[in-house]
């Protein structure tokens, strides 16, 4: 570290010029003169100048400083020192009452002196003043470099000074600096700063505020349009630690390249592109994001994902509001209503699937939203495939959901089309071992039937009657459904085919779950949704005391057949239940009344009441 920056001296002497008008034996006197500097000038003006000290901060550089002395040569070297420190000081405190001149600069500190070298290296100069010539600034050295290179050079010999000295420049001066270093420089420049100090806190919920703040405020969204994302980051990076110094450090720049990043990509990205991103982005999505970036630009987002779900839509909506996703519960939900107010009771069993985590490495559907896909096909296949259609076009069921505006029929069909047989074999597997572990359950019962033309296999655990597997079958070559059986059921849990005439035909079931043609997708797809389907409405009746065992339509038709009406609040749905045919038994329950708080739904709590 320079001299100055340590502030280890409080004088710093260039060059001493001695001038002797002696009478006498002249050589004599002038070879003891020269030596008294050499035998402790320095010390003895340290003790003179100590003083000085209380009389106000800073760095002041005197160009040429003229003292007239009368010797003695009668006395000691140490009165002559003496006598030359106070002269010297009489001097030096005439000069600086005069104030700044031409011959007199003065910095408030060395940061600001600092900031005043790479804002001239910047405009061209190279940093030639007289006053950057003193040995304590140590500058030298760094002249012989290109003006990008002895900018950072200079700047991370110590980063938090050089971050002190970035913050005591103007906005012009700042933006002149960052654009003579250049995109690569910028790049070392923010990894030395991020890294010059201890961060106070990781935490990216409390650096979004101050970040949200600068993007907000009139320079924010003008900043961030070059083609030069690394120059905007330290920009950027500053500007928020130049209001909030305490959040300095490597989390906040690593918060802040991932929101230039983002930027970056909604300047470059077509529009439906970019929406895709901004679904995966929102639902912290990770495997979505590395199939639409670059590796390196989905690292950078990866900061994103440590948001909350409504911090990430802040911060989307702050970024270009056009592209951000409608937050449930705002006020262009409020004062709604839907026929199909049974899918709020099915909230409990859907909340309980843990889609996100099946789906990860399913591809992303044209509108985004994979888990919300499959959570409003849920929906619709549980009320019945003769309503599935309007069920799935209920613009309250798709906001349950979280499915987007832009997810239509075709786009679900054409998607779940294009998942490959292994990747819905793998969900499925993963389901049994779930559906298992919820029913604690360790036998399955095997059972085929015609249905739809061919022989259908249904393999179902036995606690709750929930099917695991639908599969198409011919019970006379019964050693590929008994292989593909063993390689989905769990270690421990055994298998064998039902006594005839049970269970229950499925049939019913099966025909009730069917989907319309429009929404019903190949058949690996189709089976797995109708045993999760199914599943979703045999956890329902199993809460409904006397109807465990009842169809799905009988489900339908005594409980689920209600309405709904949602009056929307900050942070809330206030959704009022009608009443079934058989609402005496669901009072009994509770299902009707309660809270839920989906994960997916951005903090937003749904309270159940039932109308009169």
């Amino acid at each position: 570290m320079p001299a100055l920056a340590q502030d280890e001296d409080l004088l710093h002497v260039g060059k001493l010029r001695l001038d002797y008008h002696v009478s006498g034996d002249a050589r004599a006197a002038r070879t003891r003169l020269d030596r008294v500097p050499e035998r402790g000038l320095r010390r003895h003006l340290h003790e003179v100048f100590a003083s000085l000290r209380a009389a106000g901060e800073g760095l002041w550089f005197i160009r040429c400083l003229e003292v007239d002395a009368d010797i003695d040569l009668e006395l000691d070297d140490r009165e002559i020192m003496s006598n030359w420190s106070r002269r010297f000081a009489r001097a030096l405190q005439r000069r600086l009452l005069e104030g700044a001149s031409a011959e007199v600069v003065h910095f408030a500190d060395y940061p600001a002196y600092l900031a005043r070298f790479v804002a001239d290296l910047a405009g061209g100069s190279g940093g030639k003043a007289w006053y950057f010539r003193t040995p304590g600034a140590e500058f030298a050295g760094v002249r012989a470099l290109p003006v990008p290179q002895a900018i950072v050079t200079v700047l991370l010999r110590a980063a938090a000074t050089g971050q002190r000295a970035l913050l005591a420049l103007t906005h012009a001066d700042r933006t002149r600096v960052l654009h003579a270093v250049g995109d690569a420089g910028a790049r070392r420049l923010l990894d030395g700063l991020a890294r010059a100090v201890p961060a106070a806190t990781s935490n990216t919920a409390e650096l979004l505020p101050a970040l949200l703040a600068q993007l907000s405020g009139p320079a924010g969204i003008p900043l961030l349009v070059s083609e030069q994302p690394w120059l905007e980051t330290v920009e950027l990076y500053l500007r928020v630690i130049e209001q909030r110094p305490a959040l300095a450090g490597a989390p906040l720049a690593a918060l802040v390249l991932a929101t230039v990043t983002l930027r970056q990509q909604a300047q470059t990205r077509d529009a439906a592109d970019y929406r895709r991103l901004v679904c995966a982005v929102r639902d912290a999505d990770h495997v979505a994001v590395l199939r639409l970036l670059p590796s390196a630009a989905a690292q950078h987002l990866l900061p994103l994902h440590e948001l909350h779900r409504t911090d990430r839509r802040r911060l989307l909506h702050t970024l270009q509001p056009e592209c951000a996703l409608p937050a449930p519960g705002t006020d262009a939900a409020a004062a709604r209503y839907s026929p199909f107010g049974g899918v709020f009771l099915l909230l409990g069993p859907l909340q309980a699937l843990p889609l996100a985590q099946w789906l990860a490495d399913w591809p992303e559907p044209p509108a985004g939203g994979r888990a919300a896909a499959l959570r409003l096909l849920l929906l619709a296949q549980c009320l019945g495939g003769g309503l599935a259609g309007r069920v799935f076009r209920d613009p309250l069921v798709r906001d349950l959901a979280g499915a987007p505006p832009a997810l239509t029929a075709g786009c679900v069909r054409t998607w779940l089309d294009g998942i490959a047989p292994a990747r819905v074999r793998a969900v499925q597997r993963a389901y049994v071992h779930w559906r298992l572990a919820q029913c604690g359950a360790d036998r399955v019962e095997v059972s085929h039937w015609p249905f739809a033309g061919r022989r259908l296999a249904v393999a179902g655990e036995t606690r709750r009657g929930c099917w695991l597997l639908l599969r198409g079958c011919q019970p006379q070559r019964p050693a590929p459904l008994g292989r593909r059986l063993d390689a989905m059921l769990p270690e421990g849990c055994v298998w064998r085919w039902s006594a005839p005439g049970e269970p229950a035909s499925p049939r019913p079931d099966l025909a009730y779950l069917q989907l319309p043609r429009d929404l019903r997708p190949a058949r690996n797809a189709r089976w797995l949704l109708t045993t999760v389907a199914q599943g979703m409405l045999r956890d329902l009746a199993w809460r409904l005391p006397g109807f465990a065992g009842s169809s799905a339509a009988h489900i339908r038709d005594n409980f689920l057949a209600l309405d709904a009406r949602l009056e929307a609040e900050p942070g809330r749905w206030l959704v009022r239940l009608g009443r079934p045919p058989l609402n005496v038994v669901l009072a009994m329950t509770g299902l009707a009344r309660g809270r839920h708080a989906p994960d997916w739904l951005d903090d937003c709590r749904i309270e159940l009441h039932q109308g009169e």
